[in-house]
């Protein structure tokens, strides 16, 4: 019985040795090369879908520094306002009165009227973004170093706020963090630094 079983294995094996070395073949180094290929195409899709996304990403914030700054440079008194009321909205948690936040708000603007890059008098060249800030006044060309330090020296506990005002109100979208390290020395840095340590505020500048 087994001879005969093995003799029906072996005639199979005869009459299909090609199948069966094709399929081997194909087994050994087909298939491998094709999941090989269909993995490469799922991480060049997962690839490609997240590039597009932080594309989408790249071109909303854009949009969106675009019109703030175009907002800002109008420096329209109801849209100011209205702006004005949507930084303040962000910071309820912290509780601070409605007188507080108004100074608060007055020191950015006059942070940014300090370093010359107040909205109103600074805009594209040409209506063209691509250059940046240029200024439109002889007031917004210099920079009053010593009145800006004396105004974040007022805020050592409300920075992020002011930094705020600043972006999103004041500013054609400006980084106070950036601005501050364009328009003051190390040493005048080194002078904030020192000060906001006094009331154990650090790493914020």
């Amino acid at each position: 019985m087994r001879k005969n079983q093995t003799s029906k294995f072996a005639l199979f094996l005869k009459a299909n040795w090609i199948k069966l070395l094709l399929a081997l073949l194909f087994f050994l180094f087909v298939f491998p090369w094709i999941y090989r290929k269909a993995q490469d195409a799922l991480s060049s899709f997962k690839q490609n879908k997240k590039d597009n996304a932080t594309d989408e990403l790249k071109n909303e914030i854009d949009n969106a520094i675009k019109v703030n700054s175009a907002q800002n440079s109008t420096a329209n008194p109801t849209t100011r306002t209205t702006k004005q009321l949507a930084v303040s909205k962000k910071y309820k948690s912290r509780r601070l009165p409605k007188s507080k936040m108004r100074e608060i708000a007055n020191i950015a603007e006059n942070i940014a009227i300090a370093f010359g890059t107040n909205a109103e008098e600074n805009g594209p060249l040409f209506g063209v973004d691509m250059f940046g800030d240029v200024p439109k006044t002889f007031s917004a060309m210099t920079e009053d170093e010593k009145e800006a330090i004396k105004q974040l020296k007022k805020v050592p506990g409300t920075f992020g706020i002011v930094a705020d005002y600043y972006y999103n109100v004041y500013t054609r979208s400006r980084n106070l963090k950036t601005d501050i390290t364009r328009y003051l020395s190390s040493s005048q840095i080194n002078e904030l630094r020192d000060h906001y340590k006094k009331y154990g505020i650090k790493n914020v500048i």
